[in-house]
């Protein structure tokens, strides 16, 4: 069930997207969530401290320094992306898996 977050705490915000307790309403706060996902199997062995600015800022810098940003777009922007059978154009249905697949190939995921 969605907490209810107040637009005066942006942090207790951003942790609730980090642990898909608040559902993406944009582009940014679907980065927030998949940028955690990608973090959470690339390093798994990693204990994310969700409460902690250095936590939040391990996973952002994560998702900026591998350039999974971009990559986001470029899955989003590829032609195929709208008629795709399971994402449909819709950016919420793309995963981490599918980030770190396009990553990895250039191309949609099956």
């Amino acid at each position: 069930m969605e907490k209810f977050r107040s637009e005066k705490n942006p942090v207790s915000d951003e942790i609730g997207l980090m642990n898909h307790e608040i559902t993406p309403k944009d582009r940014l706060q679907n980065q927030i969530r998949l940028a955690t996902d990608v973090f959470s199997i690339l390093k798994s062995d990693s204990k994310i401290d969700f409460e902690s600015t250095e936590g939040r800022n391990e996973i952002m810098n994560l998702w900026g320094k591998e350039n999974f940003s971009k990559i986001y777009r470029e899955l989003e922007e590829d032609a195929a992306f709208k008629f795709h059978k399971r994402l449909s154009g819709d950016i919420y249905k793309i995963t981490a898996e599918d980030i770190i697949k396009y990553k990895d190939s250039g191309e949609l995921p099956e």
